[in-house]
């Protein structure tokens, strides 16, 4: 098995974060691998920032703006290993993320697709991901659809996946300017299970004004549709799609974006949500955003509530 790993990391205005994110994968104990630092155009200070780092593992490259999935589509090209790790630009990997990929690929040499455990970090709060899994103190190979009801058992700054197989599935979408990753993951997931770790190797950081949406992020969103026929094969899948529905549904009902609830909530079967879900489907906006409030406030205390 080769040994390196390519680490690549997308840019789009991200100066203030930056430093951090670069210095927390040159200092990995995992020493074997390249870093490719692929600049998307940004209007900022984040090529400045790149370009004060000297270490010859980075790779540096300037492009105009073509959005997160044709450059991440980019570096790949441009990577020198097989065995894939990417990192959003304002999220942190601990010491050891690279070293767990290298352990877990090692061990299960024959899958394709990883990701390991990271913690949520909104404001000056840390929360814990909750999974589907029925161990949750092991490495295990896993369906991703079936682990991902509650968090996502993979995202975009935990997953490692060897180059065949993303170039397999077609890499990122282009096509798609929002939702891309979720898109990638479902179509790994549709070929390959997940190894994941328990081990939280990574932060993942948000502001609360980041996991809202606007009307013109819902719009861009993907509802699903091209996977009509594995929905019909695998329940599991219609399920996880249905939650990803659900999702959209509310945040277009406090947009108050009756056309986008529509798109969203036309495919989606509410016998695959409980009852508090199906509860808050019927809620007006005022109500939802009472409601969110409260599920806000929790949240600033550390608490979360899975309604939302």
């Amino acid at each position: 098995m080769e040994s390196g790993i390519s680490v690549i990391i997308t840019v789009y205005n991200k100066a203030e974060y930056l430093t951090d994110t670069i210095r927390s994968v040159l200092n990995q104990s995992f020493t074997d691998f390249e870093l490719i630092l692929w600049n998307d155009g940004s209007t900022d200070n984040s090529q400045k920032v790149i370009d004060t780092f000297r270490d010859v593992r980075i790779k540096k490259f300037e492009d105009k703006n073509r959005g997160v999935s044709e450059a991440r589509n980019r570096a790949v090209k441009q990577a020198a290993h097989h065995f894939l790790a990417f990192l959003d630009a304002d999220d942190q990997w601990l010491p050891d993320h690279l070293e767990e990929l290298n352990r877990m690929r090692s061990t299960y040499d024959n899958a394709s697709f990883f990701a390991t455990n990271s913690k949520l970090i909104i404001g000056d709060k840390t929360l814990e991901r909750n999974y589907s899994l029925h161990a949750v103190n092991t490495i295990q190979e896993v369906d991703f659809f079936e682990a991902s009801m509650r968090d996502s058992i993979v995202n975009s700054s935990t997953i490692g996946v060897y180059r065949e197989a993303f170039d397999a599935v077609g890499g990122f979408d282009p096509s798609l300017k929002s939702g891309e990753d979720t898109d990638l993951f479902i179509r790994l997931g549709f070929n390959y299970s997940v190894v994941f770790s328990p081990r939280v190797t990574s932060r993942i950081y948000r502001t609360p004004d980041s996991l809202s949406q606007t009307a013109t992020d819902l719009a861009k969103k993907p509802d699903f549709s091209a996977y009509a026929e594995e929905e019909k094969q695998r329940p599991a899948v219609k399920a996880y799609l249905d939650l990803n529905r659900y999702a959209l549904c509310l945040q277009a009902r406090l947009n108050q974006d009756e056309v986008q609830f529509d798109r969203f909530y036309q495919q989606l079967d509410v016998q695959n949500l409980n009852k508090k879900q199906r509860f808050l489907l019927g809620q007006s906006k005022d109500a939802l955003i009472k409601l969110k409030k409260l599920q806000d406030f929790g949240r600033r205390l550390g608490f979360r509530w899975g309604a939302f």
